[in-house]
């Protein structure tokens, strides 16, 4: 049953799992000239090159060449899985709160497309296409835009970039080296590389240098003389990675105008953002996410924004109530076409205020006023919220732009029929 069900959907139902990474070398065969290496499914017949400027021109293109058919491999079966194990849509049939969605992506999918890349250590090119894959379905899963900004992505899921993930498997790979004897094979040729290579090697153990680098470590030897035991080396590597990274992303988030309402402060290595971790009380509740987090991270599609797209064509006033500029804090608090829909629930989140803090909601700034909505876990300090508190208020804030949202495409769905029927053919 499940076989026939995987082949009406169009995928293949559990890839071969014996094929590893696989190699350039076997399907690469040169011409039989004198003292020429010879490759023909792995058997070398001679092994002397003609120069040693061919023999590593060749090396560094069987690798490449290895490295760009294991990236497309690792998207393809990533894909595969993600068609496997979502079979009903990225939301499932009910709904899937968004915590389910990215602890699902780490545990199953984002394995598949890492597989063997802490060995061969893609670079910018191959980097990107990984990285290209994990944002879009990042992204789907969270029924954010395409143009969303790249820090809210890793702000809101809690994931690294494949870069850090990587360096991270490959470090990791490195202390389990550093702790064999010195007798083995593998830390044999660690030390060979090191003395013998320089920087602009390709070779793995330079490569890792580089790594240790970029990362501000110490030396490689230090670490295959005096070697770290694993459970404190994880602790290391979890902090600096996660440091450096996360400062490196916060970083560009006041770059991004539709980000400012962003608590870009609970970005946290492998935990879901703060605000998605309150719990949805139903299936009905999962669906009135996707235009909070739009609203949230700038993506929303406003007059104000078309207007940018088509400067000649599209007015940026409010096609409700005619009264302004439509952007994201005319339609949440000012627009009179919509609140009808608006002073009930804002009610609602004034008297939750009001009973537990004594604080007046409609007595703050617009800019505080929006922030309660939006982002309301950016507030936590300064108004003293716990956890419950801001379950309750983060319910009322999502019913709130939930109804604004479908309460103005109702609108404007209406009105374009109007505007059709109008047109003369």
């Amino acid at each position: 049953m499940a076989h026939d069900f995987a082949y009406m959907e169009g995928y293949e139902l559990q890839p071969k799992k014996k094929c590893g990474l696989k190699s350039a070398v076997k399907n690469l065969i040169k011409r039989t000239i004198p003292n020429e290496c010879i490759f023909n499914n792995w058997k070398i017949t001679l092994c002397q090159m003609s120069s040693s400027t061919t023999s590593w021109n060749n090396s560094n293109n069987i690798m490449k060449e290895n490295v760009a058919i294991n990236v497309e491999e690792n998207i393809k079966k990533a894909r595969r899985s993600a068609y496997g194990l979502f079979g009903g849509g990225f939301h499932g049939h009910n709904g899937l709160d968004p915590e389910t969605l990215v602890h699902l992506f780490k545990t199953y999918i984002s394995p598949v497309l890492l597989y063997g890349m802490e060995i061969l250590l893609p670079k910018t090119a191959m980097l990107l296409q990984l990285e290209k894959f994990q944002k879009r379905f990042l992204k789907q899963l969270l029924s954010l835009q395409i143009s969303t900004p790249d820090p809210a992505v890793y702000i809101l899921s809690g994931i690294l970039p494949v870069e850090a993930q990587i360096d991270k498997r490959a470090l990791g790979l490195f202390n389990n080296i550093c702790n064999q004897d010195e007798s083995s094979t593998e830390k044999q040729l660690a030390r060979r590389q090191i003395s013998v290579k320089s920087l602009v090697s390709n070779r793995w153990f330079i490569q890792l240098k580089k790594i240790l680098t970029k990362y501000n470590m110490d030396e490689i030897n230090t670490y295959l003389d005096i070697p770290t035991k694993k459970e404190k080396w994880i602790t290391l590597i979890n902090r600096i990675i996660q440091k450096h990274w996360s400062d490196s992303i916060t970083r560009m988030v006041p770059y991004y105008k539709g980000l400012q309402h962003l608590n870009y402060t609970e970005f946290h290595q492998g935990k879901l953002h703060s605000l998605l971790k309150i719990k949805c009380q139903s299936a009905r509740d999962i669906g009135r996410i996707p235009p909070k987090l739009k609203m949230l991270t700038g993506t929303y599609i406003l007059q104000s924004h078309r207007i940018k797209m088509y400067e000649n064509e599209t007015d940026p006033i409010c096609l409700i109530c005619h009264q302004g500029d439509e952007t994201l804090e005319h339609v949440i608090l000012e627009c009179d076409g919509l609140s009808d829909t608006r002073n009930s629930i804002m009610d609602e989140v004034s008297a939750i205020l009001k009973d537990s803090r004594n604080v007046d909601f409609h007595k703050q700034t617009s800019k505080v006023k929006m922030q309660i909505l939006l982002e309301i876990t950016m507030l936590r300090e300064n108004l003293k919220l716990d956890t419950k508190l801001m379950a309750e208020i983060e319910y009322c804030s999502r019913r709130l732009l939930f109804l604004l949202h479908t309460t103005r495409y109702s609108f404007l769905s209406r009105g374009w029929k109007k505007d059709k029927k109008n047109v003369k053919v």
